[in-house]
């Protein structure tokens, strides 16, 4: 069968399951947009604001509960057996994904992708030009905990229980699929108290719109008394627009990693980067030990939210620079570093000269130019693959030039200050006009 008909059968399978179980199909229809762009949800009539175009039953979506209460209930529990949310619903994925038509979702799972565009599956010579990228470092990582996790997790529950699992049919790839459904296809919700990561059929293929800013709570959620999650629309709508989302307020970097594909024109970016206290440092057990304790600087994240930003730079970064450059006579002043504040005009002209060169570092780390990278695309890459990894390549650089050309500024307005004790009247600098 050729694979358009293969999706289409899926998804009239899929429609079919859902009209079965009371899903009312009016409202909406599914369209496959191709093999680059997937399925995305289309309003089958006009809408007004906050009409809701689809509801669906809880009993339908694969969670923890679900996976709780199926046929791997004896398995998880085993006293000795404390496995994240995440790896349960792989689990319960795959499980129900190798029973094929004997499963209750069969027509859900039929519906899901069976291949996936996130770096994780890119060839070694593609993922290669993520090269200094956040996406590459966090993709080599992510690859050798799929190894690890399946290795001492997965592998062995197969083997101790052939009845439930045909150890010789399930392998990496399996568990690959499964965590990259949840990663792409999951989304949260709170039912009867409890947090709960949900695959929900027919929502998870809405798509995502870079240009709205507004939290998923406003398009997607779930009534405890009605036993239901419904989707309703954000803003009027006509019959045939694709009744988007939004997953976030997502970088290229952000959406490449989790979804698998890049939005040209995306406004949202923004790199992870920390600096850390030199071992060597006087005081390194005093600073680590203030860092540590702060809310805004205890956890260094990699969650592609930023903390250069092009336009700026973060508080969480900026707080940090400032306490690991403190020097002895500026420690009582510390609690500045964590309050938008000046822990003196030596120290913050110190974070902008550092954060400048260590941003110039980074840029010199990759082998091309943003102009080379901007060459390249426009003559039109030789895959789907290499052209996102030239857009996200491109932007980290531009990210990178814009956060200098802002630092520089916020320090030529510090140094053009003469008078220190009128820094605080006009600090923070980022209310320059840059």
């Amino acid at each position: 069968m050729h694979p358009v008909d293969d999706t289409s059968a899926a998804i009239a399978g899929l429609q079919a399951w859902l009209h079965d179980h009371g899903v009312a199909l009016d409202n909406f229809y599914i369209r496959y947009y191709g093999p680059g762009e997937g399925h995305g949800v289309v309003a089958a009539k006009d809408f007004a604001k906050g009409e809701h175009t689809l509801d669906i039953p809880f009993p339908l979506t694969m969670n923890v509960q679900s996976a709780m209460a199926s046929d791997l209930a004896p398995l998880f529990a085993q006293d000795n057996l404390q496995l994240p949310d995440d790896e349960i619903l792989a689990l319960h994925l795959m499980y129900e994904r190798q029973k094929g038509d004997a499963s209750f979702w069969a027509p859900f799972i039929r519906s899901m992708p069976q291949t996936f565009d996130t770096p994780i599956f890119w060839p070694d010579a593609v993922f290669q030009e993520l090269r200094g990228t956040n996406v590459a470092l966090l993709g080599s990582m992510m690859r050798q905990q799929i190894i690890a996790d399946y290795t001492s997790i997965h592998r062995p529950i197969f083997q101790r229980y052939p009845k439930l699992f045909d150890a010789n049919a399930l392998s990496i790839s399996d568990y690959k699929w499964a965590l990259s459904v949840i990663w792409s296809r999951a989304f949260g919700v709170v039912k009867d108290g409890e947090y709960l990561h949900v695959l929900c059929p027919a929502m998870d293929m809405f798509n995502h719109d870079v240009h709205l800013n507004v939290p998923l709570d406003e398009f997607v959620s779930y009534d405890d008394k009605t036993q239901r999650l419904s989707h309703r629309v954000h803003t009027a709508c006509v019959a045939g627009a694709p009744l988007n989302i939004s997953y976030g307020p997502y970088s290229n970097a952000k959406l490449l990693y989790s979804y698998g594909f890049v939005v040209p024109g995306n406004p949202n970016r923004g790199i992870d980067f920390w600096l850390n206290i030199p071992p060597s440092d006087p005081y390194y057990n005093l600073k680590k030990a203030l860092l540590d304790a702060h809310p805004l600087t205890r956890a260094q994240t990699y969650d592609f939210e930023g903390t250069l930003l092009g336009s700026g730079v973060s508080e969480r970064l900026l707080a940090t620079v400032r306490i690991i450059l403190m020097q002895e006579n500026e420690i009582v002043h510390r609690n500045k570093a964590f309050e938008g504040q000046l822990i003196s005009r030596r120290n913050e002209l110190a974070v902008y000269e550092n954060l400048i060169l260590s941003c110039r570092r980074k840029l010199q780390s990759f082998s091309t130019t943003i102009k080379q990278d901007e060459d390249a695309l426009a003559a039109g890459p030789s895959s789907l693959f290499l052209s996102c990894a030239l857009q996200v390549r491109m932007e980290d650089k531009r990210t990178l030039q814009d956060t200098v050309r802002v630092l520089t500024c916020w320090k030529d307005y510090l140094v053009a200050i003469d008078d220190e004790a009128a820094v605080g009247e006009v600090y923070p600098p980022r209310d320059a006009r840059i």
